[in-house]
């Protein structure tokens, strides 16, 4: 059974189409790029798959089940999203961190949180700080370790680092790919990223006006193409 099935989804705000009869399976462990030009769909996408937006037509099934007929906050407690711009709430970082678990009346586990801390190259003093006293690759790292707090099955990911350095980026990105390959969770990361796009999903997929334009195994995807092919796609749309 896969873990999304998605048969035929369209996506229509006022008279504009942001998805077109998109259809596609994601299987349970695959770590899929989700690329394309501005305006391509592709953050509606992927907010559709955890009901942050929802189908105009067409079919979202989620391991077997109509993804309209699960409860969104048990969905949501399976399937964490990550946004491009990070977002704390209250005070201090450690009112951030805890909250999901809090909400879900689950205890908090300060070994795990010291151990997400660690992997990405922060200090537990951290939680104690306030929130507008972090840069913005910090408050990054903690919107990540608090999406991660409920140890989702499936982890969305909407362009998580166009606004790090190369240095968080870099840190992020290892996190990532680590927790990928120890917990066997499934991601769906959107990125305008060239290279990161080679750098992290196992598959690549390309939207163009709502629509799948290419699917491929990443590395073939840019094996398929010339170097200056690669650049002059992207350069042109980003």
């Amino acid at each position: 059974m896969p873990l999304y099935d998605i048969k035929n989804i369209s996506v229509r705000i006022n008279s504009t189409n942001i998805i077109r009869g998109l259809s596609l399976i994601i299987e349970k462990g695959e770590f899929v790029n989700i690329i394309g030009p501005s305006g391509s769909g592709k953050s509606t996408f992927l907010r559709l798959l955890n009901r942050l937006s929802s189908i105009s037509s067409g079919e979202i099934n989620y391991c077997g089940e109509n993804i309209n007929e699960i409860n969104p906050v048990l969905l949501r407690k399976e399937v964490g999203f990550v946004f491009q711009k990070p977002y704390l709430f209250g005070e201090t970082v450690k009112e951030n961190i805890e909250y999901s678990s809090n909400i879900h009346n689950l205890a908090v586990d300060k070994d795990y949180i010291f151990n997400m801390l660690e992997q990405l190259n922060l200090e537990r003093s951290i939680l104690e700080k306030n929130c507008k006293d972090l840069s913005g690759g910090e408050q990054q790292r903690i919107c990540l370790i608090r999406t991660l707090m409920l140890k989702p099955r499936v982890l969305l990911l909407d362009e998580i680092t166009s606004s790090l350095d190369p240095v968080n980026t870099k840190i992020v990105e290892e996190f990532i790919t680590k927790i990928y390959n120890d917990w066997g969770i499934t991601i769906v990361l959107v990125t305008h990223d060239l290279q990161q796009t080679k750098r992290m999903g196992k598959r690549t997929i390309f939207l163009e006006k709502g629509k799948v334009l290419k699917d491929a195994e990443t590395n073939s995807y840019f094996k398929e193409q010339s170097q200056d092919q690669i650049n002059d796609f992207f350069n042109e749309w980003w």
